[in-house]
């Protein structure tokens, strides 16, 4: 368990990495119930796509390349046991959530 910051977009990704199962839980709290242990959050198994100085915005067409595992407009396709999310007008989506729906967006980030 881990405690980060309440941001609509972090609170988004975090419900899109349980939904895909890379977490099991996600557990709204608040500065007078932190961990009982300390538990440190790293960033080996994500890394983020879209940087501040550097955003990268991509339609359907390179989405459906990134899922098929292949090179798009400099971003590595996904490799098996990988997922993306992207924020859209419709929020935060998981890439192949996109995909279905037809909608385009900013890419965020990458978990494995």
């Amino acid at each position: 368990m881990s405690l980060v910051n309440l941001a609509h977009l972090i609170l988004s990704i975090m419900l899109g990495l349980q939904d895909q199962g890379f977490i099991s839980s996600v557990t709204r709290g608040s500065i007078n119930g932190p961990d009982k242990e300390f538990v440190p959050t790293t960033q080996e198994n994500m890394s983020l796509v879209s940087k501040p100085t550097q955003r990268i915005w991509m339609g359907i067409e390179g989405l459906e390349e990134i899922v098929q595992g292949r090179l798009h407009a400099y971003v590595e396709g996904l490799q098996p046991g990988e997922t993306l999310f992207l924020g859209t007008d419709k929020g935060v989506l998981e890439v192949r959530e996109a995909i279905k729906r037809k909608i385009g967006g900013q890419l965020l980030c990458r978990a494995s």
